[in-house]
């Protein structure tokens, strides 16, 4: 269930989500393969997102941590992060804080099992674009990470 979204306009030209082929069937453009990062510290939590990514023509790189996400950051053109608000050590703003403090700066979709959670406000306050809790709906999932990257390819 979608949470909370930061409000974002529609493509003005009507073009398809980055990554998509523009004929509509689900191709990637040749060459061009955005990137999802996934934290989450439950394997099966990142192995499910991953295949789901995949199934769509994204490349995936997952990381159990903040800290191994952090260690192993390598900026990609047209990539996000969908993040898991509750794991041991920071929390998903105090994440989102340390991405910032090193200088990265992507989209975030922010994750989380707890439906009525503070975090997930000050989540949005340090720039996540959505708060998606779990279980979600594939589409609700997509969707959020599709409007990422089309804000991450956005010039």
């Amino acid at each position: 269930m979608l949470l909370w979204t930061q409000s974002e306009a529609p493509r003005p030209d009507g073009s398809p989500g980055p990554g998509r082929d523009p004929r509509g069937d689900g191709d990637p453009v040749a060459g061009h393969h955005p990137t999802v990062f996934i934290v989450d510290d439950d394997d099966d939590v990142r192995a499910a997102i991953g295949l789901l990514m995949q199934s769509f023509g994204l490349d995936v790189q997952s990381f159990a941590s903040a800290e191994e996400f952090l260690d192993g950051y390598a900026r990609r053109e047209s990539c996000c992060l969908v993040l898991d608000l509750h794991m041991p050590g920071m929390k998903g703003p105090d994440r989102q804080e340390a991405l910032s403090a090193r200088g990265i700066h992507l989209p975030v979709v922010v994750i989380t099992g707890h439906r009525d959670d503070p975090l997930a406000r000050r989540a949005l306050d340090a720039g996540a674009l959505a708060v998606v809790t779990k279980p979600f709906h594939h589409a609700e999932l997509m969707g959020c990470i599709e409007r990422a990257l089309a804000r991450d390819a956005t010039p």
